[in-house]
Parts: C-alpha cells; structure tokens; sequence
C-alpha cells in the first residue's frame, strides 16, 4: 500500500513537472524586485531598475536572474525588447562579495586584478573616470569599478547575438548607470 501511494506521488510530481515546463517554454523570465525598492550588493538584479535601463538603452526591459542561463553566478541580464528574442542585453555583476574570492581580497584588489587579466590577455583598457579603479574593457564594451569599501560590480552592454565593442555614447550610457549603482550601494555601506 505504501509503496502504491509512493509511486502515484512520483508520478503526480513528474507529471506536474513536465506540464510546468511545457506551459512555461518559451516564455518571459520572471520580474525581479525593482531597485529602488530592494537594492542588495549581492542580487545583481537589484542594482538597477527597469525603468533606469530603459531611459538609457530603449526597452521594454525584462530582468532575466538567470542571465540567458548563464551558470556564472552573481549576474543578471536586463533584456532589452522582446524577451524572446533580445535586441541587447544589460548584464549586471557582482564583483565583490562575490563568489570563490581567497580570504583577504578587498574590492580594489578583485578589480584591479581583474585589470591586470585583462591586460594581459591584451585587451584594450582605459580609465573610467567613475568609482574607485574603474576602468573600461573596450573590446567587451564593459564598466568594472569599486563603489565602496564593501562592493565592486561590473556593466557589460551586450547586443545580441553577437556582442559588440565600446563606442563613446556606450560609454557615455555604462557611466551614468554606474552613478546610479554608486549611490544606492553608498547608502547601504
């Protein structure tokens, strides 16, 4: 009897399952918190609101936590137009806290590593002139900087599918979004 019970349980739950994911293919990712309401150093999503991202690069916006299923944790993508089919993507990330950093690593020190590895795989790299080390990745057309003590993050403009490099009105977009992100994570340091 017990196991009778188990094995209609089983399939009731792989049935469920399977009708989930049916239902959900192809499908817009879940809203995420706003940032204005719950910024957190640590949820990428957060750092930025919908409607932030969209007087900067056009919209709608659709926060994807998953990232376009991306396996890299602490990212987050702002899609921008159909979330089906994304014209460009915002990606956030969190530099710092972030994950599998060795003991004693401070925000300067994960980005000016990270400098440095840019660097030397002989990427293209200018001063931003925003935050504390901030710097350009031209080739990835990405912002990393440190905003506080407490806090490094990252802004990579992806449009889709194939990427592109930094343009000077790019530039000009990444900096005043990273503003933004700055000021939020000073009121939390």
């Amino acid at each position: 009897m017990l196991i009778r019970l188990l094995r209609s349980l089983t399939l009731a739950a792989l049935a469920t399952s399977v009708a989930f994911a049916w239902l959900s293919a192809g499908r817009a990712p879940a809203a995420a918190p706003s940032a204005a309401a719950r910024f957190s150093m640590s949820n990428p999503c957060t750092y930025l609101s919908t409607r932030q991202v969209q007087r900067s690069f056009g919209g709608p916006i659709t926060i994807d936590p998953t990232n376009r299923g991306s396996k890299i944790p602490g990212t987050c993508a702002y899609l921008v137009g159909d979330p089906r089919q994304p014209s460009a993507a915002l990606v956030t990330v969190n530099v710092f806290p972030g994950f599998f950093l060795p003991a004693g690593q401070t925000p300067t020190d994960v980005v000016e590593s990270q400098r440095a590895i840019d660097v030397e795989g002989l990427l293209e790299v200018e001063d931003a002139g925003v935050g504390q080390h901030g710097y350009f990745n031209v080739n990835n057309a990405s912002l990393s900087l440190v905003a506080t003590s407490k806090f490094a993050f990252e802004l990579q403009w992806l449009p889709l599918p194939f990427g592109a490099t930094l343009t000077p009105v790019v530039r000009q977009k990444l900096t005043a979004l990273a503003k933004i992100i700055i000021v939020e994570a000073s009121k939390k340091a």
